[in-house]
């Protein structure tokens, strides 16, 4: 999934290695509620996942979610992960898949 045009969009935001996605904050936290919305694991407390406005939604529903929905997920990563097409938490969840 690190193909060329890829690798350089993700080091255009600090990502270089698949060992730098698979710590980035964001990714871990799409990973974790992709798990949830499987019903894998109970739904955590949301505050300080993700910003208010989606905090007191049901975590089940996450994976639907735009990215930027996470507290760590500004515009500049935003539009890059866009740019991949990557829109919503499950997308992200799959990265470093």
């Amino acid at each position: 999934m690190l193909g060329t045009p890829r690798h350089e969009q993700l080091a255009s935001i600090g990502l270089r290695t698949l060992h730098d996605v698979l710590n980035y904050e964001p990714v871990r936290a799409a990973r974790m509620l992709a798990v949830v919305a499987r019903g894998a694991i109970s739904e955590p407390h949301l505050a300080g996942v993700v910003k208010e406005e989606f905090a007191h939604r049901g975590a089940t529903e996450a994976v639907s979610w735009p990215v930027s929905a996470l507290i760590e997920v500004g515009r500049t990563e935003a539009q890059t992960f866009a740019a991949m097409g990557i829109k919503t938490i499950g997308d992200l969840a799959q990265l470093a898949k």
